[in-house]
């Protein structure tokens, strides 16, 4: 059984525990230098245990597509201005590039390197709902700034509005005695000028 009384501070003090700090994993050595500088570049902007010997073969085979796309990427845009216009090359260098990136995409994925793949589809609605509020507060006060302004450019700015009653049925007479429909102007939308 411990002691009574108030604890002396040296039993209050909790020792921190010795943490080790993961050192990031080297790059493949089957990778050459360009692809290992993607890894490089990719690693360091994950936190130190995202990478694995687990999934390390596949940020691998990442880098490796990514150079590739780059050098099909060079080759397509040589073929685009080349002098004598090759179609056929072409569409094959289009057809290995689109390959490719889907093969990026797919590794990515995998990885978890890309913002979606990074949320449950919950987090993400919920995220959307957000960003749709906000967009949709923004939308209110910029109308209410293009009311003023109109108000401002028809000298109305320090008038109050008084609301007119409508005819019945939409149609009354005009100055001219000839009928017109009336309807209420739309208020302002976003981004229309007047």
């Amino acid at each position: 059984m411990g002691t009574r009384g108030p604890k002396s501070q040296e039993e209050l003090t909790i020792p921190k525990p010795e943490t080790e700090v993961s050192a990031r994993m080297d790059a493949d050595y089957s990778l050459r230098d360009e692809e290992s500088e993607v890894w490089k570049a990719i690693t360091e902007s994950l936190p130190a245990d995202w990478i694995n010997a687990g999934n390390a073969p596949v940020l691998a085979a990442y880098c490796r597509a990514t150079v590739s796309a780059r050098r099909i990427g060079q080759l397509v845009y040589q073929a685009e201005n080349a002098d004598a216009f090759n179609p056929d090359e072409f569409l094959k260098l289009i057809a290995a590039h689109s390959k490719l990136a889907q093969t990026i995409k797919t590794l990515a994925t995998a990885l978890r390197l890309t913002p979606q793949s990074r949320y449950l589809p919950k987090q993400a609605d919920r995220m959307t709902s957000e960003q749709e509020a906000e967009i949709g507060w923004r939308m209110a006060e910029q109308a209410t700034k293009d009311m003023a302004e109109w108000k401002r450019r028809n000298g109305l700015a320090n008038k109050q509005i008084e609301p007119q009653p409508a005819p019945q049925g939409g149609e009354g007479k005009g100055k001219s005695g000839m009928t017109v429909e009336t309807r209420r102007p739309a208020l302002c939308t976003y981004g229309q000028n007047y």
